[in-house]
């Protein structure tokens, strides 16, 4: 339906009909359907493929890598956005080329490359705090700790996930996200009460919005713990039901790894 918008708001809006779009196979997959969010994704490129605007060629590409950022698939995410970048230093685009560069860095961290990851994704923040962009801040500064996290930057880490926090408190959406992050880390750290505190709370936040896909996340990590130190019982109880409400999507690293946790509980 985005397809057909043309009043003088989508025609005036550089790339109005390809963000909307983009953005429509996000939330899907935030809202647990991610062959939704695929098809939409298909859609969406296809939309583009003979497109004259770079700006609707640049921001699907980005899309598509922050789609495969929230279904945590860094080799698509790492190719999608360097043709985002691409494209965006070629024609002029700083703002969308400043968001690639996030999505590339936390693609080339999670793929073992930590120390290029970090200054990438820094320079893609500065890029977007100059062009006053503060949309998506929270998850684009989560990603950064995440990549110093890998690289051994604890501290670093946990002050980034702070400063996440705090950066726009209004945009609900991405916190469960954030805690997540901070829980792993923290459960890393052997700060296991703290760690469990924050997976609750992305568990509560998420199941607010309805954002499965990172509920789903956090209740796996949570159940992780709670399998670790031998109740077993509430952790099938937490993450059973979950589970099973999920009717897409199985091929994709959250499902799997919620499943094989499924599996090791014995349900």
């Amino acid at each position: 339906h985005f397809a057909r918008l043309n009043d003088s708001t989508a025609t005036r809006i550089p790339g109005a009909i390809v963000i909307g779009m983009s953005q429509g196979a996000l939330n899907a997959a935030i809202l647990g359907f991610a062959d939704k969010a695929r098809a939409r994704l298909v859609q969406t490129l296809a939309f583009t493929r003979d497109s004259a605007d770079p700006y609707d060629r640049a921001y699907v590409r980005f899309g598509e890598a922050w789609l495969s950022q929230v279904l945590r698939v860094p080799e698509r995410a790492q190719a999608a956005a360097g043709e985002a970048i691409a494209v965006s230093d070629k024609y002029g685009i700083p703002l969308v080329g400043a968001w690639a560069r996030v999505m590339m860095g936390w693609a080339q961290a999670q793929l073992g490359n930590p120390q290029e990851a970090v200054p990438l994704i820094r320079q893609g923040l500065d890029a977007a705090a100059d062009a006053g962009a503060n949309i998506g801040i929270g998850i684009f500064l989560a990603s950064l700790a995440e990549a110093q996290a890998l690289g051994g930057a604890t501290d670093d880490a946990l002050s980034t996930l702070e400063q996440a926090l705090q950066a726009n408190p209004e945009e609900l959406i991405y916190r469960p996200y954030i805690f997540w992050v901070r829980g792993e880390l923290r459960l890393k750290l052997g700060q296991d009460e703290a760690a469990e505190a924050d997976l609750r709370e992305a568990v509560a936040l998420a199941q607010k919005m309805s954002a499965k896909l990172f509920e789903l996340r956090a209740a796996t990590s949570l159940t992780r713990m709670l399998k670790a130190r031998g109740d077993s019982a509430q952790a099938r109880e937490l993450l059973a039901p979950l589970y099973n409400w999920f009717t897409d999507g199985f091929d994709t690293p959250n499902l799997k790894a919620a499943k094989a946790l499924l599996d090791q509980l014995g349900t």
